[in-house]
């Protein structure tokens, strides 16, 4: 910044300042050469010098911190795809996680039997299990009668949980 000062002011690098014969009179005590410098036009070139580094400045942090996002981006990418991955062959070893839902008194299910709702002709889910008072019914058959409180356990599609819900909460 020191050199850009001078050169702002007038300084035509002679390279005689320390001679008191500076021909531009940044280096010179002799008045008719100061009389040359314009302290205003330095003033303002260092100013115009400073905002183009600070924006110079700006834009390379602008470029690292849009790089550093594309890396990150690149790296979310790369584990949402190994997420996948692995859901996807956890899926293939155990397609069979069951789900669960709990019957509201006043629910569809209250008080009536699978064939009564027609339990898996609406859901396409197959119940497994119903947890009823503290004991648990392995494979209910079509007879059973859920009750309010009951758990009801269940296997089916992506989609069943949502169906089974719907179904048993709304009764559609």
């Amino acid at each position: 910044i020191a050199t850009a000062a001078l050169v702002a002011a007038g300084c035509q690098q002679y390279r005689i300042c320390g001679s008191g014969k500076c021909p531009v009179g940044a280096a010179t005590q002799d008045p008719a050469l100061r009389a040359r410098l314009s302290v205003e036009a330095a003033a303002r070139y260092l100013q115009e010098l400073t905002g183009v580094e600070t924006m110079t400045q700006l834009r390379a942090s602008i470029r690292a911190d849009l790089e550093e996002q594309v890396r990150i981006a690149a790296e979310i990418k790369d584990k949402v795809s190994e997420l996948m991955d692995r859901a996807e062959r956890f899926q293939h070893l155990n397609p069979f996680n069951p789900f669960e839902i709990t019957v509201e008194a006043g629910s569809i299910c209250d008080g009536r039997t699978l064939a009564e709702v027609n339990f898996w002709q609406n859901t396409t889910a197959t119940v497994i299990a119903i947890a009823h008072g503290g004991e648990l019914m392995i494979s209910p058959g079509a007879s059973t009668q859920m009750q309010a409180g009951d758990v009801v356990y269940f296997v089916g599609d992506e989609n069943a949980p949502a169906r089974v819900d719907r179904f048993v909460k709304v009764g559609a």
